[in-house]
């Protein structure tokens, strides 16, 4: 069964899934900065233990501090560096992590990087999508059910959503 793509409008925090997935842009920005607070402020880690450099990661168990029941954070490039391509490569590397690693994941929570920093919310989500995508073609074990893309803003989730139907026009049935 494909993997199922959907917006919701929440806090990255307060919606359960099986993983949520957050970048480390040499530093925490957005909604991976609250996330790291909320571990560091718990004491399930420190902030070293949460800081992969690019392409590295880090699996923490988030002990019910957060909905999620574990976070994946992914090292990337400094965050004025974090282009629409590094996008595409942090989920497809997403991908990959999770074929590796013994965890059954039905759903995968994330937010949409780059729009609080200057870059597009719709090329943003689409290079993501394309990323997901292009990593599932090359593990077709990892049996994902569905990638939910977590955003606060009602404007920027209705926006995320009609690109959403525009990709699934897009894509074959």
């Amino acid at each position: 069964m494909p993997t199922k793509f959907t917006i919701l409008q929440n806090d990255i925090t307060e919606v359960p899934s099986d993983l949520l997935l957050l970048k480390h842009a040499k530093g925490f920005h957005g909604g991976d900065l609250v996330v790291a607070n909320e571990l560091l402020v718990a004491g399930i880690c420190s902030e070293k233990e949460i800081s992969p450099q690019p392409d590295d990661f880090v699996l923490v168990e988030a002990n019910k501090v957060i909905a999620p029941a574990r976070v994946l954070f992914i090292g990337t490039p400094h965050l004025r560096d974090f282009s629409y391509a590094q996008m595409h490569h942090f989920a497809a590397r997403a991908i990959e992590i999770v074929a590796k690693e013994p965890i059954a994941i039905g759903l995968m929570t994330t937010t949409i990087h780059g729009v609080n920093y200057g870059l597009d919310a719709i090329e943003s989500f689409q290079s993501l999508v394309h990323g997901f995508h292009a990593g599932l073609a090359r593990h077709p074990e990892v049996q994902l059910g569905e990638i939910a893309f977590v955003e606060k803003r009602e404007r920027t989730v209705r926006i995320l959503k009609e690109a959403l139907d525009k990709l699934r026009i897009a894509s074959p049935a």
